[in-house]
């Protein structure tokens, strides 16, 4: 035999006995736990895969009728546990609601439904939120027959228009404003409110009336062209100015009594304020044959606003490039300022003196200004205060408590301040001495009430201060007044349903 063949065989027995060890530790390997051990199977001996359990047939059936199930409640009135449309989530009673009529229409029973979540939701927070708070008089004892000739039926009044002009998302403003109103005026009834808004808050004047139902809100539909104020707005860095006052609502109060023309008397608001007083007195103002009527402000002087060179060149302009109602004198930089927060505007004399044209007028030779600005610390105020130079009838000062959004006084303010009080007033932070006997409180400023807090903390600061200086209160507080918790949350959030809010 050949070495060769010899290898050939030696390499076979190898393999054999490879094999057999192999056969003999697969018999002696355990089992596993589901196969069983059957010597007279074929395939005893070997290895079998573990068996997987089977699926339930139904289990797939089951799931899809539960999802279907759950979706179809959706459909079911409300149940007795809360009212789906109250923002507020309240409990409602064991058999508040009932089942439709099965051959009722779908639609129409979801608008029954609706309008009783509304009549609910209305009567379950009046309490909390009406604006009229009623106070006991100590003249309720006296006769009604004698004071029978002086009460003046509410119905035989006319109208008071107030006018707000806004494009803040947030309607707590607007809610201060008309709850503070109604309830310092002895005939709510007689205000009318028109909010000049954007059109994707259309629904704003819905859910004011749901906080305050006996208000008379409308949203105001007649056109005014935006983008022709657009066109006449510049703003610029110089200026101090802050850039949300860029906003063309921050303008439209001037487009009013054109548009409106037909309602003889507007006052007009801006949103930031809280009225103290009784609008009625401040509709009634004799104007004396001016176009409007507005409180001036000692405290801050046309100094503060102008470039009185550029004025005086324009004031030299003759023929054709100077219109008529520029002055012939010129402007006194020591005249007092004049706040467009609080307008009560005859519409007609607007018209006849071109009001309107005169401040768009010097709004465009602001942005024809090339090297320095013509005006600053401020956007619409500085127009507006060039235009009814001398031509205003001038309110008392009650009626604009202004800056309550600021945090520091000016040096002028304080010298001011400090001739009238004999008391030496600190830069930080914004005091006003005048608040005690405020008509309207006005937040202009950067820090508005709404945008803090309710109640301070101990280390957060102080905005401003109103009245007397030794031991007056924190303005925002004042704000917060007319603003109850419930209400506050209900308008920071958004309408939960776009059929009631």
């Amino acid at each position: 035999m050949s070495l060769r063949s010899e290898a050939k065989k030696q390499l076979h027995e190898d393999k054999t006995e490879r094999g057999e060890m192999k056969e003999t530790e697969t018999i002696r390997r355990p089992l596993p736990r589901f196969q069983r051990d059957s010597t007279n199977s074929v395939s005893a001996g070997r290895e079998r895969a573990p068996v997987s359990p089977r699926a339930w047939p139904l289990l797939s059936l089951f799931a899809c009728v539960l999802v279907m199930g759950v979706m179809g409640m959706r459909l079911l009135p409300p149940t007795k546990y809360t009212n789906w449309a109250d923002p507020f989530k309240s409990w409602d009673p064991q058999d508040k609601w009932a089942f439709p009529n099965v051959m009722a229409s779908f639609h129409s029973w979801k608008h029954n439904q609706l309008q009783d979540n509304r009549k609910a939701f209305e009567e379950g927070f009046q309490t909390v939120l009406d604006p009229i708070r009623s106070t006991e008089s100590e003249d309720e004892n006296i006769d009604s027959s004698n004071k029978g000739d002086e009460t003046v039926e509410a119905s035989t009044l006319e109208d008071i228009h107030v006018f707000v002009c806004t494009d803040e998302a947030d309607l707590r403003p607007l809610a201060v404003l008309i709850n503070s109103s109604m309830a310092n005026c002895p005939h709510p009834e007689r205000l009318f409110y028109h909010l000049v808004m954007p059109h994707n808050q259309r629904n704003a004047a819905k859910r004011l009336k749901h906080l305050l139902p006996k208000a008379r809100i409308e949203m105001a539909e007649k056109y005014i062209d935006i983008r022709e104020v657009e066109e006449h707005i510049t703003f610029r860095n110089d200026t101090g100015a802050r850039k949300e006052l860029v906003s063309p609502y921050n303008f439209l109060p001037f487009y009013l009594p054109k548009t409106y023309s037909e309602i003889r008397r507007i006052i007009y608001l801006d949103s930031d304020i809280v009225v103290k007083g009784n609008l009625e007195v401040l509709n009634d103002v004799d104007l004396e044959g001016h176009s409007v009527a507005a409180i001036e402000d000692c405290s801050q002087r046309f100094q503060v606003y102008f470039d009185f060179a550029q004025l005086d060149e324009i004031q030299k302009r003759q023929g054709p490039d100077r219109p008529s109602w520029l002055p012939d004198e010129p402007f006194n930089k020591s005249a007092c300022v004049f706040n467009r927060g609080v307008l009560v505007i005859d519409t007609k004399e607007w018209i006849d003196q071109n009001i309107t044209k005169a401040i768009v007028w010097w709004m465009d030779e602001f942005r024809k200004a090339d090297k320095k600005a013509l005006y600053k610390a401020g956007m619409s105020q500085p127009p507006f205060l060039l235009a009814l130079y001398g031509k205003h009838k001038v309110l008392d000062e009650t009626w604009n408590v202004r800056g309550l959004g600021r945090p520091n006084l000016s040096d002028m303010e304080r010298i001011y301040y400090k001739k009238g009080w004999n008391y030496t007033f600190e830069r930080i932070p914004f005091m006003s001495p005048f608040a005690d006997e405020a008509n309207i409180l006005h937040f202009n400023g950067k820090y508005k009430p709404w945008k803090g807090k309710r109640h301070r903390g101990e280390n957060d600061e102080i905005i401003s201060i109103c009245g007397d200086p030794a031991k007056g209160q924190e303005c925002a507080g004042l704000w917060w007044e007319y603003l109850s918790p419930e209400s506050n949350d209900f308008l920071k959030k958004k309408p939960v349903s776009k059929g009631i809010l």
